[in-house]
């Protein structure tokens, strides 16, 4: 099994587990919560109206914000790191970019000076090899 899916099922496994315990301890610590009213849609509704089945609802919901809670942790979060990281360092490469072509237009009088230079050097030093290499009659055979 892949390690992101091994992960992300143990993951899941721990806030199952979790989820249970948060509900039964609530549950138990707070005791009969009968008289507690939830408004909803203008509508009082009481815990006492609820049964069993309102139960595996409530379960089920939370299971739901704890699986779009993991997804956005593994998905959304990485993306929201490494987008900036990588918008960062474009611009740090397109500025280094331009910093080096702005040097090259500040000191290109200097780099033509040496490449005039290294020019004349290797043409000087270029055509003494030649001439030797005609006087000698060197051929290659195969």
């Amino acid at each position: 099994m892949n390690r992101v899916a091994k992960t992300f099922a143990w993951m899941m496994f721990i806030a199952l587990a979790l989820s249970i315990a948060i509900v039964a301890s609530v549950v138990s610590a707070i005791g009969p919560l009968d008289q507690t009213v939830i408004q909803l849609d203008d509508g009082p509704l009481t815990l006492a109206q609820f049964h069993a089945g309102h139960w595996l609802v409530v379960v089920g919901a939370v299971m739901l914000a704890v699986i779009v809670t993991a997804l956005v942790v593994l998905l959304v979060v990485p993306v929201a790191v490494v987008v900036p990281l990588l918008i960062v360092a474009f611009v740090l490469v397109a500025a280094l970019i331009g910093v080096a072509g702005l040097a090259a237009i500040a000191f290109s009088p200097l780099i033509v000076c040496v490449g005039v230079i290294w020019l004349i050097w290797r043409l000087v030093r270029g055509s003494g090899n030649v001439k030797s290499a005609r006087h000698t009659g060197a051929t290659i055979a195969g």
